[in-house]
């Protein structure tokens, strides 16, 4: 299974992530919790839930949580964010948005619950019951809030001394132990492992096996003490659910820490910082909660604004060699997607071979919507007539243009059968082409040279015109709008094709997000969180 965090977590990021996120997370999320009023509030609340009701509602939430952000945010990331500001349509921006806002409120209603597990253990202990005629009555209340089972550190500690003293004695296991620890602490990451292992044990490599063995004994609970503790909460389901809760806080809350679950969100939130640090809007230093969520909101307005004005991706121009205008097209959009790693000769040759025409010069647009579509691209190819073309002043030879029809409607079905979407008798001008750009999709225009008929891509725009990729050059360009008009007015109508990346995992995300944010909303309200379900559709 691919390792999503792998992929999203920036390489620079990794050799320090855990300082990072002590300095920008963990220590700002207790000071959000205390300094908003609202959460403090509801945290003070919790404190009188009885000790079951508080951990079955303390783990409601974090699973809750974690769907959002490990089932949606983590497998859209790549998805949603791009390099640079200026690539992101006014779309895609709105998209953020909305993304942004939910992130708050997820995070927010489970702030709720894990900033308040300390209060609740201060609040709550002194009020159970622990008096035992075997246990005196301090070694009892030591017993409440000291559970049978290590530490996250403890933990952590024995496994990783462990992992050295089968190092050392060359144990066949050790390649399986280590994969075992990749996944129990590491969020399945080489880098990571590595860089936490050598900050932290590299100075246990010079023990010897004697000394780790030992070392290990000193991090293990004693066998008696669990049998002690057992009898201690047997029957006494206060004091069990007490254990379970400094357990959750001691252990299981710091697994989720450790292996990062929900570091989409916090990449996701640093990346909307640098998207407005960048573009002047608003200066920060990308610390998460430098502003708060309104300012962050308003600035991310300000920016969708100015992208409707100007906005470019950036794909990387090639220049054709044959009647390959369409093809190179289709190619640079390949590229820019990933579904090649570089458009070059060989595969601009190969599919000429395959899809340029056998009636005319060049290549159906139907033959790209289809490759397009074929490769998990969402592709819309759009017609001005609703007869497709017209062919009035027999601009073509009448037999060849028949022919071409025929062709072009074949390659049509199987784009259709392919998931392209076809929409004929539609007003193309400059507008619906800014539109389809404002959307987010990259633009393949048909037009005509000197009565050739030559294919463009379009890849932004500014209050000028288009920002455009022709094939006959090396370099961007810019048309006016003017010359966009005058250029797709052929002598056999209009048409051009609207690709995007196909994005099932976005569009899970974005179905969800009014869910989860009334969901949060609710839970905000002090209700009941007992329907808490979300499952992959």
């Amino acid at each position: 299974m691919e390792n999503i965090k792998s992929k999203i977590i920036p390489e620079s990021l990794k050799i320090n992530i855990d300082e990072i996120m002590e300095q920008q997370l963990f220590n700002a999320n207790r000071y959000y919790a205390e300094s908003n009023p609202e959460i403090s509030n509801l945290m003070q609340k919790e404190l009188h839930q009885r000790p079951e009701e508080f951990l079955h509602r303390l783990k409601t939430r974090w699973n809750w949580h974690n769907s959002y952000y490990e089932l949606l945010l983590e497998p859209a990331f790549e998805k949603i964010v791009k390099e640079d500001s200026m690539e992101l349509s006014p779309k895609e921006i709105d998209d953020i948005i909305k993304i942004y806002s939910t992130s708050c409120l997820v995070d927010e209603a489970t702030l709720v619950m894990s900033g308040a597990i300390k209060k609740y253990l201060d609040y709550n202990c002194q009020c159970i019951n622990v008096s035992d005629e075997n246990i005196s009555l301090n070694n009892a209340n030591v017993m409440l809030i000291t559970p049978p089972i290590e530490t996250f550190f403890a933990q952590y500690q024995i496994d990783h001394l462990f992992y050295i003293y089968l190092l050392k004695t060359k144990d066949a296991d050790i390649y399986k132990f280590k994969e075992y620890l990749l996944k129990k602490y590491h969020a399945g990451d080489e880098k990571i492992f590595m860089s936490r292992f050598a900050k932290k044990f590299s100075h246990n490599l010079q023990m010897s096996e004697r000394e780790i063995l030992e070392d290990i004994k000193h991090y293990k609970i004693p066998e008696s003490y669990k049998t002690q503790h057992f009898y201690f909460t047997l029957e006494h389901s206060d004091r069990k659910a007490i254990r379970d809760i400094i357990i959750y806080d001691n252990l299981d809350e710091k697994l989720i820490a450790s292996n990062l679950i929900g570091v989409s969100g916090f990449l996701f939130r640093r990346k909307v910082l640098e998207y407005l640090n960048n573009s002047g809007i608003l200066k920060n230093n990308g610390y998460i909660y430098e502003f708060n969520n309104d300012v962050i909101i308003n600035s991310l307005e300000m920016l969708k604004n100015e992208r409707k004005q100007k906005m470019e991706k950036n794909v990387r121009p090639y220049k054709q060699r044959g009647d390959t205008c369409a093809v190179v097209c289709m190619m640079m959009v390949l590229e820019y997607y990933k579904v090649i790693e570089k458009a070059n000769w060989y595969d601009e040759r190969r599919l000429y071979r395959i899809y340029g025409s056998k009636y005319m010069s060049g290549t159906p647009f139907s033959a790209l919507a289809f490759h397009m579509a074929k490769n998990d691209l969402d592709t819309t190819i759009y017609h001005e007539s609703d007869n497709l073309f017209e062919n009035k002043h027999n601009a073509l030879n009448k037999e060849d243009f028949e022919s071409a029809m025929k062709e072009y409607k074949e390659y049509l079905g199987f784009a259709k059968n392919n998931g392209a979407k076809v929409l004929n008798g539609i007003s193309i001008n400059t507008n619906i082409l800014k539109q389809k750009l404002q959307e987010g999709n990259l633009v393949i225009l048909a037009g005509e040279l000197s009565g050739i008929y030559h294919a463009i891509l379009l890849t932004g725009y500014d209050d000028k015109g288009f920002v455009v990729c022709d094939p006959l050059y090396k370099t961007k360009q810019t048309r006016t709008f003017e010359e966009i008009e005058n250029f797709m007015n052929t002598s056999i109508g209009k048409w051009f094709i609207a690709v995007n990346d196909k994005t099932k995992e976005k569009d899970r995300l974005i179905s969800n997000l009014d869910k989860f944010s009334e969901e949060a909303v609710e839970l905000m309200t002090k209700k009941d969180d007992r329907s808490l379900r979300y499952g992959k559709k």
